[in-house]
Parts: C-alpha cells; sequence; structure tokens
C-alpha cells in the first residue's frame, strides 16, 4: 500500500486532483477496508493507472465545480483528500464512475456530515444533484424536511434514470427514486454516526414502521410538518396503539412509566417517539380501558413493588385519569 500511495501522490501532484469517493472514507478511517478502485478527481483527463494494491480511475469536473479537500498524512505521503461532505457528494454527482445504490444507502446512513453542507456542495453541481442529495439526507434521518425541503421547484427529476427496478414518487422535491428505499435495512442495522435524529432512527427501524411505509409507498422525512405526512404519521401511531393493546399491554404500560434506561431490558422495545405520542394522545386510556384495568389488576397483584409503583404513577405522570381508588379504586381491591 505505501507504494502505491507513493505513486499516487506524484500523479496527483501533476494532475492537481484530490482522492475522493470510497477512497477518501477509507483514508480518514470510516470503512475498513481498501475500495479496490481508488477515485481521482483531476482538472485534466486521464486513463486509468494500475497502482500494483488498487487503481486509479479519474473524474474529471469542470472549472468551478467545488472541490474542498484536507491533506492527511497516510502512511508518510501527505495526499489531498476530500471532505466527507464532498466525498459524499461527488459520489452522488460523478455518472463515470458510479456508486451503486447500496453503498450510497449506507454512506449516507451511517456517516458524519452536516446535511446543510451536503446541499450547499451539491447546489454547485446542479438542480438535479441537490435534489438528489437532500433526498439521501432526508432519507437516511438527517436534518429537518421543514429546512432542507425549501427553494424547490416543481421541476421533476429521476434521481436514478438507470435503475431496473421499479421507482415511486416523492412529491416534495419532484423526484423518482428506487422502491427498495422504502426500507432502511438493506444499508444497515445501527446508525454509526446520527446523534442528532436518534429517536427518529429508531422508529424508523421499528419492524412496524418499516412494514407500514411499504404498504403506504412512502419513505417519511424527519422534521416534516406538512398535513398529509402528519397524518400519515398518527394513523400509524394510532393503528400501534390497539396492536400493542390488544397484545402486549403490560409491556406498553411498563415502558410509558419507567425510565427510558431500562427500555434495553425489552424484547418488545417500543420507539420513544411512539411512547411520546400515546403519553399526549387525548383518547389514551379511555379508548382501551378495560385492559388497562386488567393489568394494573395483575400489576397490583404481584410481588414486586415495581410493578405497584406503575399501577399507581398515572395520576402524577397525566397519562391515565384517576387510575386510583378515586375512579374505580374498589375495582382494583
Amino acid at each position: 500500500m505505501q507504494e502505491s500511495l507513493k505513486k499516487l501522490a506524484k500523479i496527483l501532484n501533476s494532475s492537481k486532483g484530490y482522492i475522493s469517493h470510497m477512497a477518501a472514507l477509507f483514508l480518514h478511517g470510516l470503512i475498513e477496508e481498501p475500495p479496490p478502485n481508488f477515485v481521482v478527481v483531476a482538472s485534466c483527463r486521464r486513463k486509468p493507472i494500475s497502482l500494483n494494491t488498487f487503481k486509479a480511475n479519474f473524474v474529471y469536473h469542470k472549472p468551478g465545480r467545488p472541490r474542498e479537500h484536507t491533506i492527511l498524512d497516510c502512511e508518510g505521503e501527505l495526499l489531498p483528500v476530500a471532505t466527507v461532505a464532498q466525498a459524499l457528494v461527488d459520489m452522488v454527482t460523478d455518472c463515470k464512475c458510479q456508486t451503486d445504490l447500496d453503498t450510497l444507502a449506507r454512506c449516507f446512513w451511517a456517516l458524519p456530515y452536516d446535511p446543510a453542507e451536503i446541499r450547499r456542495l451539491a447546489a454547485q453541481n446542479g438542480y438535479s444533484t441537490e435534489k438528489k442529495a437532500v433526498f439521501w439526507c432526508l432519507w437516511a434521518g438527517r436534518g429537518s424536511a421543514d429546512k432542507l425541503l425549501k427553494g424547490f421547484d416543481r421541476r421533476p427529476v429521476k434521481f436514478f434514470p438507470r435503475y431496473r427496478g421499479i421507482q415511486l414518487w416523492e412529491g416534495s422535491l419532484q423526484a423518482f427514486y428506487p422502491e427498495s428505499l422504502l426500507s432502511p435495512l438493506h444499508a444497515t442495522t445501527q446508525p454509526l454516526h446520527n446523534f442528532e435524529n436518534t429517536d427518529w432512527i429508531e422508529l424508523r427501524l421499528y419492524k412496524n414502521f418499516i412494514d407500514y411505509c411499504k404498504k403506504e409507498r412512502w419513505v417519511p422525512f424527519p422534521g416534516d410538518s406538512r398535513k398529509k405526512q402528519l397524518s400519515m404519521l398518527h394513523d400509524f401511531f394510532a393503528g400501534e396503539l390497539s396492536t400493542q393493546i390488544a397484545g402486549n399491554a403490560t409491556d406498553l404500560m411498563r415502558q410509558l412509566n419507567l425510565p427510558r434506561s431500562t427500555h434495553t431490558t425489552f424484547t418488545n422495545r417500543l420507539p420513544q417517539m411512539f411512547l411520546d405520542w400515546v403519553r399526549t394522545a387525548s383518547d389514551f386510556p379511555d379508548c382501551a380501558i378495560s385492559q388497562v384495568k386488567a393489568v394494573c389488576r395483575q400489576m397490583l397483584a404481584s410481588d414486586q413493588p415495581e410493578q405497584w409503583e406503575i399501577a399507581f404513577i398515572q395520576k402524577r405522570t397525566d397519562l391515565f385519569q384517576l387510575y386510583t381508588c378515586t375512579k374505580w379504586g374498589n375495582d382494583l381491591e
């Protein structure tokens, strides 16, 4: 690898280029294995060249396109390497060295980046690239739809014109996207660097929510306050509440009342956004009074003080309405 990087350093110096795409992410230490092809963004056209341990492919960028990079010490060689945001935007933009759908999904889902920075760089590469980059950010649960969707007109865009599978319509961006993106699970099971919208990511990975999105053919975006999208989210929460009351009311009540740090012990762990919605639902618990009463009786009959506390905690947290002796306490005795 060292000898190959030494040769690459000389080429970069003569071509005034920088390393981008997956090779840049590898040199930043964000992926474990080096890619077989190192993509070099250059100011002149060059043929691919083999450098022993990897192959260098060159992508020509016209003057005026963003070239944000930093100098990294890679095994003793000082190399110009794209910033993470620049590498991601280059991967979205470049057709000659096009990144496959699953790789893009994994990168946008798991890597650290600023969505506003992604949009700023993408906008300098054209309107369709800007829309595509914003879609990837929102799909991965980054940023807020109310902010990132501003400023776009209604010109339609096809994000993946070469994709041969079914493509669906996304109305807010006026764009087509692959049906496979209805689920985030082909990308990765857990986000690695997304600390901004952790509750949203938890909901996005929840199996029942994934199934609902597939059924409705809907890619939900974080921070989307439009009426239709809020209504769809409300419909899912209402249906999920009915499901949990019918099949697992005890776990539901426990997770509503116990500290969040204890929720990891539950096999049926419920998303925090769903629990928050239940806490503020105007028709709960009246919509499930008989089931809640039965669970309270069961908890009060146990020999665990923790369960007694849950049975009587409702008044304090405003989750239930007088589920102590004042309303139907005689039923619990």
